[in-house]
């Protein structure tokens, strides 16, 4: 193991999140990073009181972001994620299935894949 390995896992063990909101953009940080999805999983697991559906849920959440970003660059500010994420929380409290969302963006130009991953991913409740 190398030195550089070992203080990952400890920055990794330390770093606590302090809500799921929290802990899905310390797990974007992680992805931006290179950490890999085994070792972000693991290290939010052995944070205290964080469930395994909590750390899945708050992963794949990152993963989308961070999928975003990458798909669509500068497009892909923190005001346009929010304005995605207000959109699809007041379409599925009108009851529109996360298909027809998803379907709404596609026709706004946005990519099939991404916006999919995107959607499904705050379409799931903790």
């Amino acid at each position: 193991r190398t030195q550089a390995g070992a203080n990952e896992r400890t920055t990794l063990r330390t770093a606590r999140a302090p809500s799921l909101t929290g802990l899905e953009q310390w797990m974007q940080t992680m992805l931006a990073h290179g950490a890999s999805r085994e070792m972000i999983l693991r290290a939010a697991q052995e944070q205290e009181s964080w469930l395994e559906n909590e750390c899945t849920i708050a992963f794949n959440r990152a993963l989308a972001v961070h999928n975003l970003k990458n798909a669509y660059g500068s497009f892909v500010t923190e005001e346009k994620l929010k304005e995605l994420k207000a959109f699809i929380e007041r379409s599925l409290e009108q009851g529109m299935s996360p298909e027809r969302i998803i379907a709404h963006l596609v026709e706004a130009e946005w990519n099939t894949k991404f916006i999919s991953e995107y959607v499904r991913a705050y379409a799931v409740k903790p």
